[in-house]
């Protein structure tokens, strides 16, 4: 995806440089998602579009994405670093 291409540059530099102070970089691509915010410019069927052409057929929601934000977050990913994560239901896949 063109912003993945435009990141990975400083995904790769980032993460020799602040390592050794224990600093993870990561990214974090999230899907189309559909929030509470109305957008009058975006009609339902092109959600629906992306939505069919995800491997897992229905949009992200903001659990999908805050789940993922509080794992790169926690101690748990403290040994993870110059990853891409995509929380894309398999867009990134295909």
């Amino acid at each position: 995806m063109f912003h993945q291409r435009l990141l990975a540059p400083r995904r790769a530099h980032l993460p020799r440089e602040l390592g050794n102070w224990n600093i993870t970089v990561n990214t974090f691509w999230p899907a189309v998602t559909k929030t509470e915010v109305e957008r009058p410019s975006v009609p339902n069927a092109v959600f629906e579009k992306f939505a069919e052409m995800q491997c897992i057929h229905r949009l992200s929601d903001m659990d999908d994405l805050s789940a993922a934000v509080m794992f790169i977050c926690s101690d748990d990913a403290s040994f993870m670093t110059g990853q891409g994560l995509a929380i894309d239901g398999g867009m990134a896949f295909l």
